[in-house]
């Protein structure tokens, strides 16, 4: 009978309604949560990847690393330019090809820059090399005598990198003789210099690589060789190998007034750069000044050195 019955005791003390609000997740919670922890987490990510990269990226840390003045940055080319002369033999002249670029106006900068050094103490022969391969410094020793021929007075650019020529393929010249075959008594001097298309500029390709090039290059000859191209010429170019694999540079920058330093921004790191610095200092080679290859327009680091030339650019390129 009692379970027949319909009365309980159970009673409703509080409607069941739904929150207006969800309880979880918390949205504005979660999102500023997340917001200061990816920012403290880029901070961080930041912070590491910077103190791990010893890469050169400005020049004031060029010149107070080498302890030598800046010649000049040589900005990387723009990609439609790039694409122009991709497939030339002659891509080392894109300076001589497009005088109106901001590279061209970057090394009469650094012509103009030597031409003041000069002044103070004549420099006919100047060495070019960098730390490590791939620096430029090939293009840069290059142009260099491209800008310096341009100006006025004869001109001659040497390749002396007897391991890895590569100006004769520049200018599109045989090298079945040159600065090797003259200290072998092959040729004459003025038989393994060749004209360029560039007036006013002579080139004397390296010729056959000889096996031991730091060997060939203590002797007396090459310096009788430099003497000769010194009283030939107002000024001769010597395209060296980089100092870190080897130690022509060292040798060649002894036998030179002066030697330009090629860093490449965000490549050459800081610990190449002081080796460079203390194998020519060895040598008692000098170092004129330094030339930061490859700069991005885009960086903080160089944007002073664009701002300056680019509206030049733009208006020899308006009304050429």
């Amino acid at each position: 009978m009692t379970g027949m019955l319909r009365a309980n005791n159970v009673r409703i003390l509080d409607r069941a309604t739904p929150p207006r609000f969800a309880v979880s997740p918390i949205l504005s919670f979660n999102l500023t949560v997340g917001l200061v922890l990816g920012l403290l987490f880029g901070l961080l990510l930041a912070f590491v990847v910077e103190s791990l990269d010893n890469t050169i990226k400005t020049p004031e840390a060029a010149e107070e690393l080498v302890g030598a003045p800046l010649l000049g940055v040589v900005p990387m080319l723009s990609h439609a330019r790039q694409h122009l002369i991709a497939d030339a033999p002659e891509r080392d002249l894109a300076v001589f090809k497009d005088p109106t670029s901001l590279a061209a106006e970057a090394c009469r900068s650094i012509r103009t820059n030597m031409m003041f050094i000069s002044a103070q103490k004549e420099f006919s022969l100047i060495s070019v090399t960098s730390p490590g391969p791939q620096d430029g410094k090939t293009t840069v020793a290059i142009n260099l005598a491209v800008t310096m021929a341009q100006g006025g007075g004869r001109i001659l650019l040497v390749d002396t990198d007897m391991r890895k020529p590569r100006i004769h393929k520049s200018f599109g010249l045989k090298s079945d003789k040159g600065i090797s075959s003259v200290m072998a008594g092959e040729v004459q001097l003025k038989d393994a210099i060749s004209k360029s298309e560039v007036p006013n500029l002579d080139v004397l390709p390296c010729g056959p690589m000889p096996p031991n090039p730091a060997e060939l290059l203590h002797t007396e000859r090459f310096r009788e060789i430099l003497a000769q191209c010194r009283s030939s010429y107002d000024r001769v170019v010597l395209d060296s190998p980089p100092i870190a694999p080897v130690t022509d540079p060292a040798i060649i920058g002894s036998a030179t007034d002066g030697v330009v330093l090629v860093l490449r921004a965000g490549h050459t790191t800081r610990e190449a750069a002081q080796f460079a610095r203390r194998q020519l200092a060895d040598a008692g080679a000098r170092i004129l000044g330094l030339v930061i290859n490859q700069t991005d327009r885009k960086g903080v680091g160089y944007g002073y050195g664009y701002g300056y030339y680019a509206p030049y650019g733009r208006y020899y390129r308006a009304t050429s």
